[in-house]
């Protein structure tokens, strides 16, 4: 467009006018090109935010599932046991009774 202007092709206002509009079109890029950074920071900052929230999801229930395996199992063995050796006790009471009836 300078080009022609220089060579009066196009009249000088018609340049200035090209021009205004290239400046304006630039400024409307930057302000795109910023938008488009606060848009990705705020994207990034949900994503960082979310991943914390499931990270700390997983560690919960990760610790309820320790919880629930560990449980009171050991208290729960013990009393089996102590009911399989009463059981294992009357077993052989009765067994000896049994003998001494014959």
């Amino acid at each position: 467009m300078e080009s022609l202007s220089d060579k009066r092709i196009i009249p000088p206002a018609t340049l200035e006018q090209y021009q205004e509009d290239v400046s304006v079109k630039q400024n409307e890029l930057k302000e795109a090109e910023a938008e488009l950074r606060m848009v990705e920071a705020y994207r990034h900052a949900t994503i960082v935010k979310e991943m914390a929230i499931a990270k700390n999801q997983v560690e919960q229930a990760e610790g309820d599932l320790n919880k629930l395996l560990a449980g009171n199992w050991p208290e729960r063995i013990e009393a089996i046991e102590a009911v399989i050796n009463a059981l294992l006790v009357r077993k052989r009471r009765s067994a000896k009774s049994g003998k001494a009836r014959r």
